[in-house]
């Protein structure tokens, strides 16, 4: 038995602590249910607790389990009983790893915004459509990236992945990188500067335990003849004008490395190299690893194709507006009409219009070369240099 002297008291509430040391740890009693802890004593502490501080809580919960450990040991020294148990040791090894991981296990979303450009003066548009971020979303941290500032982030974070073929890779090559880069190493929402935002990031309907947000870039699949008609890298293509994520996103880690092995197989179209083709590619790995029936769904699907896309029949592998994970990591999938203008979504895919959109992409277009254009939009371009000559 313990002597009066031995019996503690609970720093916040000053109510009698009665540990009892020979029970195991999820059986004994201590302080205080309003701050979750696993020790509760007698008194509610509801009183005295309504008027403290944040900052003195925690810390009279750290004097309380201090002195609720020394008495356990005390305790357990007159009893001849080892303090260091297997099972206690065992228990507070397991809470240490838990407090310790708990912010890495969630992977949650920062509220920074990057973007870039060859550099910080913004003009016309461009600097409208930027503002958006800031005006919309004002307790978000905003970082305008330039060139000489992406190539530094490059040789710093990355020296052995990216920056030995930075002076190989154009400007374009070079942003697109610097997307997966920045966000793998700091987490947050990226958006191209013709991306505007729609409406604040703390309305958009994507759940709370997603740590990655990808959107689709049509919501259906094509086949290989359009495919390469409408110059696309991908017959299912995740846009990657816009994206977030937590840090240290094995997703982004992917693209990176996908990055590096393809410029040294001498590819170099950029759609393949560092754009759309790498990022739906990684994003793909994960979703398949995450829903194993999409094999031999895409067998079932071949084995019947004829080539040719059913009017009316949307095929796709994965369904949009969902949440898939594997182990902590959570990848909510956008819906094309969350990430593309709404004709565009009207036109192709209608019932991917429906929920509202995060952002409006405006098409720039600024990093195209001439072999990336439609012939559609080679027309226009013709048009527009025709008209300058006039």
């Amino acid at each position: 038995m313990l002597a009066s002297a031995d019996v503690e008291t609970c720093p916040p509430c000053r109510a009698r602590l009665k540990p009892t040391c020979q029970r195991p740890r999820s059986e004994r009693s201590g302080c205080c249910p309003q701050l979750r802890r696993p020790w509760m004593c007698s008194s509610t502490c509801s009183a005295r607790m309504s008027t403290m501080s944040l900052a003195l809580l925690l810390w009279s919960c750290v004097q309380c389990l201090v002195a609720l450990n020394s008495v356990h040991r005390r305790c357990a020294l007159e009893s001849g009983v080892s303090a260091e148990t297997p099972e206690t040791a065992a228990a507070e090894r397991e809470d240490a790893s838990l407090l310790q991981n708990r912010a890495q296990k969630e992977h949650v979303i920062p509220c920074i915004i990057h973007q870039t450009a060859p550099t910080h003066q913004l003009e016309g548009d461009e600097a409208k459509w930027v503002q958006t971020w800031k005006t919309k979303n004002p307790y978000c941290k905003h970082k305008l990236w330039n060139d000489t500032e992406i190539a530094a982030l490059a040789k710093e974070k990355s020296p052995e992945l990216l920056w030995p073929i930075w002076e190989g890779l154009s400007n374009v090559e070079r942003a697109d990188v610097f997307r997966y880069l920045v966000l793998w190493d700091q987490g947050g929402y990226y958006a191209d500067t013709d991306a505007a935002c729609v409406r604040p990031i703390a309305t958009w309907e994507v759940p709370r335990n997603a740590s990655m947000i990808v959107g689709y870039e049509f919501g259906h699949r094509w086949t290989e003849n359009e495919r390469e008609k409408f110059k696309f890298a991908r017959t299912e293509q995740m846009e990657q004008w816009f994206f977030a994520s937590a840090p240290q996103n094995p997703i982004l880690l992917r693209c990176l490395e996908l990055v590096r092995q393809r410029f040294a197989w001498g590819i170099q179209s950029t759609m393949f190299l560092t754009g759309p083709g790498v990022f739906s590619d990684a994003v793909h790995e994960f979703l398949e690893m995450n829903v194993p029936e999409a094999l031999d769904e895409e067998v079932s699907y071949r084995s019947n194709a004829t080539g040719i896309r059913t009017p009316g029949v949307k095929t796709r592998s994965f369904a949009s507006e969902q949440l898939y994970g594997l182990g902590s990591w959570k990848v909510f999938l956008a819906a094309a009409g969350r990430v593309n203008p709404k004709a565009t979504t009207e036109k192709w895919d209608p019932e991917e219009g429906n929920p509202s959109a995060f952002i409006y992409h405006h098409f720039a277009g600024s990093w195209k070369t001439l072999s990336d254009l439609t012939p559609k939009e080679l027309e226009k371009l013709k048009a527009q240099e025709q008209k300058s000559l006039l």
